[in-house]
C-alpha cells in the first residue's frame, strides 16, 4: 500500500481578543481526550497569546472536529517568541489509545498516517518563516555573547543527570524548535522520523506524568495547617532569583511574573522556603521545599493550596443553557523528571495517577524535506 499524501494543515488565529471561537471550539475537541490532552487543552485555557501565536491543526473546521475515528488528526499550539521556553504543545488523536487489534495491516496503515500528519506539521511550523524576535531577547543576546549562561550551577546536574547548560542547548540555533510536554507515543514518531536533535549526553529524558482528581484526594492531604513559626503567602519579583538558583531548569522572569504562585514563609523574618507555580500549561511547576524543611509534608500542603485556590478558571466550563455555571472535572496534572524519587512519592501521596510518559524533545526543522 503506497504511503498516503501530506496531509493539509491549517493554521488558525489564537490572538483576536473579539473573537475567541478558536480557542473554545479547539477546547471542546480536546475535552474528551482529558487527562491525556491536558498539556495542549490547558495550554491553551491559560491565554498569554502573542503575535506569533498560531494554532496548528489537520482539522479544516474547528467547528465541525474530528472526522470519522479510522481518521488520525493532530493539533498543536505554537509560540516561537517564547524561546529558549517552551514552543509547541501538541496532541495526536493516537495518544493513549490501546494497540490497534484489527490486525498488522491497520496498524501499518494508522503508523502511515502518524508519520504524514508529524511531518506536515513539522513543514507547517517551518512554512511560518524564522524564529521572531523573543520576548526572553536579553537573554538569548547574553547567551549569543557569552556562549553559555553566567550561573554558578550551570554544570551541575539534576536527578536525570542534565545540567541547566544541556537544557538550554537549543538556544543559538533557530532551526531547533522545542516541543514540550510530548506523549511518549509522539515521542517515539519523532524519533523514527529522524526529526529529534539529540542535545543531552544522556539522551531523551522521561518525566513522569501525573494526573490528581481534585474532587478525590486522599484525606491525609487536605489540612492546610502550617507548622509554628511558617505562614502562607506569595513570592514577589524579589524572590524570582532564589527560585531560578533552585532548579536547573531555566525559567524567566517575564514568565515566572505572570504564573499564579503559592509560598511558605517563616514568620521571623521572611524568607521563603517554599514555592510552587501553575505553569502555562496549568501544571504544577518549580515545586521546591528548602532542605533543611523537608520531611513536613509541606510539598504535599502546597500543592494542594494551589490547586483550591489559584486553578478555578481551568474548571469553569462557562454558561449553560439553564444559565448556570457549570463545573469541568477538576484534574490538575504535573510532571516529575525521570529520577527525582522524592518528587514522585509526593505526586503518589496526593492521589495521582500516572497516565504517561512526556518529553521535552528538539525538533530539527532542517531535518525535513519540502513536501
Amino acid at each position: 500500500m503506497p504511503p498516503p499524501p501530506s496531509p493539509t494543515i491549517y493554521a488558525h488565529d489564537l490572538t483576536n481578543a473579539k473573537d475567541d471561537s478558536n480557542v473554545k471550539s479547539a477546547l471542546k475537541i480536546l475535552e474528551p481526550h482529558l487527562p491525556v490532552s491536558i498539556p495542549l487543552h490547558r495550554r491553551l485555557q491559560f491565554g498569554r497569546f502573542f503575535e506569533a501565536t498560531t494554532l496548528l491543526t489537520s482539522l479544516a473546521n474547528l467547528e465541525a472536529g474530528p472526522g470519522p475515528e479510522d481518521e488520525e488528526w493532530i493539533m498543536a499550539f505554537v509560540d516561537r517568541s517564547c524561546r529558549p521556553e517552551t514552543e509547541v504543545w501538541m496532541y495526536g488523536s493516537w495518544e493513549g489509545r490501546e494497540l490497534d487489534e484489527n490486525g498488522v495491516a491497520r496498524a501499518h496503515q494508522r503508523q502511515q498516517q502518524q508519520d504524514a500528519l508529524i511531518l506536515s506539521l513539522i513543514r507547517s511550523i517551518k512554512a511560518l518563516g524564522p524564529a521572531p524576535k523573543s520576548i526572553h531577547q536579553d537573554i538569548l543576546a547574553k547567551a549569543a555573547d557569552k556562549h553559555r549562561l553566567s550561573s554558578d550551577n550551570d554544570d551541575s546536574q539534576d536527578h536525570s543527570g542534565v545540567s541547566r547548560k544541556d537544557y538550554l542547548a537549543h538556544l543559538l540555533n533557530p532551526n531547533l524548535i522545542l516541543f514540550g510536554a510530548t506523549h511518549s507515543s509522539t515521542t517515539q514518531i519523532l524519533a523514527r522520523n529522524h526529526v529529534i536533535k539529540h542535545v543531552f549526553d544522556s539522551g531523551l529524558v522521561a518525566n513522569w506524568t501525573f494526573v490528581f482528581d481534585i474532587d478525590d484526594l486522599p484525606e491525609s492531604a487536605t489540612s492546610l495547617e502550617l507548622p509554628a513559626g511558617l505562614q502562607w503567602g506569595e513570592l514577589e519579583q524579589e524572590h524570582f532569583a532564589l527560585v531560578r538558583s533552585r532548579t536547573q531548569i531555566p525559567r524567566q522572569d517575564r514568565t515566572l511574573a505572570v504564573l499564579p504562585n503559592a509560598a511558605i514563609f517563616e514568620v521571623e523574618n521572611g524568607k521563603p522556603i517554599a514555592w510552587v507555580f501553575v505553569g502555562l500549561d496549568g501544571s504544577l511547576t518549580t515545586l521546591h521545599v528548602e532542605e533543611e524543611w523537608r520531611g513536613n509534608g509541606l510539598a504535599k500542603m502546597i500543592a494542594v493550596k494551589i490547586w483550591r485556590e489559584k486553578m478555578e478558571v481551568f474548571w469553569n466550563k462557562g454558561e449553560p443553557g439553564n444559565g448556570e455555571k457549570e463545573k469541568a472535572r477538576r484534574l490538575a496534572h504535573d510532571y516529575v523528571i525521570s529520577g527525582n524519587e522524592a518528587s514522585k512519592k509526593v505526586s503518589e501521596r496526593l492521589g495521582g495517577r500516572h497516565y504517561a510518559d512526556t518529553f521535552w524533545v528538539r525538533v530539527d526543522l532542517d531535518s525535513v524535506s519540502e513536501a
